[in-house]
């Protein structure tokens, strides 16, 4: 985890998906990796759960969905 992200922004930038970038404010994967990762990837979205681990999906699964939901329906 020293050395990630282990992808260049070459690598993101080939990902042509809508993508919806997810982390937690108290995640073990650093912050700024989860940042780059949504800034290099066209047509992402960066949600940071406040106050949550790197277990959103269990922590916040109501409020995941919702967003999940949201950033599906977006043209």
């Amino acid at each position: 985890m020293i050395d990630e992200p282990k992808i260049t922004r070459k690598q993101l930038d080939h990902i042509k998906a809508k993508v919806l970038v997810i982390a937690g404010e108290n995640d073990l994967i650093l912050r700024s990796h989860t940042e780059y990762i949504a800034k290099e990837i066209p047509c992402s979205r960066l949600k940071i759960y406040k106050g949550a681990s790197h277990g959103v999906p269990v922590e916040r699964a109501e409020e995941l969905s919702k967003d999940v939901i949201e950033f599906i329906n977006k043209p």
